[in-house]
C-alpha cells in the first residue's frame, strides 16, 4: 500500500512599520507579573487557527497561521504600554491587575534601564489623574555618576525610592503603572545646557512645548481668577460707614 500525501503551502509575509510603544496584555485570570514576562509574551508566536485562521489572499481562503510580532530596530527610548483599559458591551473598565516592574529589559538585541513610569489613578477607566515617577541622574564633582527616583504630580515633586514605586498599589489600590519608559544603556545622550539628555525629535518637542505653553496659560488665568476673588472677598468683608 503505497502513503499518500497532501501538499503544504507556506507563505511567508513579512511587514514592517515604525511604532509608538510596545502594548503589552494583561493576565485575564489576574494574576500578576513583571514587565518582563509581559513583552517576552508580547513578542512570542501566536497561532491563528479555528474562528481566528488568516485570510490568505493567496489562497482566498481562510487558513491556519502563525504570526508573530519582532523588533527589527530597537530605539534608544522604548516606552512599553500596559493595556490597563478593558473595552466590552459594558463599556470601558480598568484593570488594576498587580505588575512588578522590571528595573531592566533586554529587547531586540539592546538593554534597558527604567528611567520613568506614568501611574493612572482612580477606579474609573473614563476619568482619574495622572502623574509620574522619573530617575533623575546626577554628576559629582569627582566625575562619578549616582541617580535617584523623584515623584512628579502636579506642581508638587519629591524624592522617592524604586521600592517606593514598586509598592505603590500597595498604598493606593487604584494607583497602577500604566506607561513605562526605558532608556537603552547604550544610547548616546546629547548635551543640552549641561544636562545629559536624548535626543528628542523636532515634532515630538514641539508638542511638548505647546502642551506646556498651554499649560503656563491655564495657571495663569487660574492665579488671576483666584486672587480676583479674593480681593472681591475681603471688600465685601470690610468696614463700611
Amino acid at each position: 500500500m503505497l502513503a499518500s500525501y497532501a501538499p503544504t503551502r507556506v507563505l511567508i509575509v513579512c511587514r514592517q512599520e515604525p511604532f509608538c510603544d510596545v502594548a503589552v496584555a494583561l493576565s485575564d485570570d489576574g494574576g500578576g507579573s513583571d514587565v518582563a514576562r509581559l513583552v517576552d509574551a508580547f513578542l512570542q508566536p501566536e497561532q491563528l487557527v479555528a474562528d481566528n485562521q488568516y485570510w490568505c489572499a493567496a489562497c482566498n481562503a481562510p487558513s491556519d497561521a502563525v504570526k508573530q510580532t519582532a523588533i527589527a530596530s530597537a530605539p534608544d527610548v522604548l516606552v512599553v504600554t500596559l493595556k490597563r483599559f478593558r473595552y466590552s458591551l459594558a463599556g470601558r473598565t480598568k484593570l488594576c491587575t498587580a505588575v512588578s516592574l522590571s528595573a531592566q529589559l533586554a529587547v531586540g538585541g539592546r538593554c534597558y534601564t527604567l528611567v520613568g513610569v506614568c501611574v493612572h489613578s482612580g477606579s474609573s477607566a473614563v476619568a482619574g489623574h495622572y502623574y509620574a515617577y522619573a530617575r533623575a541622574e546626577h554628576t559629582g564633582a569627582n566625575g562619578a555618576n549616582s541617580s535617584c527616583w523623584m515623584c512628579l504630580n502636579d506642581e508638587r515633586s519629591s524624592l522617592t525610592s524604586f521600592e517606593s514605586i514598586q509598592a505603590v498599589a500597595d498604598r493606593f489600590v487604584y494607583d497602577v503603572p500604566y506607561a513605562l519608559f526605558y532608556l537603552a544603556v547604550d544610547a548616546r545622550p546629547a548635551a543640552v545646557d549641561g544636562r545629559s539628555l536624548v535626543a528628542v525629535p523636532a515634532e515630538l518637542r514641539s508638542q511638548v512645548d505647546s502642551d506646556n505653553e498651554l499649560w503656563r496659560q491655564q495657571r495663569k488665568r487660574r492665579r488671576t481668577s483666584t486672587a480676583a476673588t479674593s480681593s472681591l472677598k475681603h471688600s465685601n468683608n470690610g468696614d463700611y460707614d
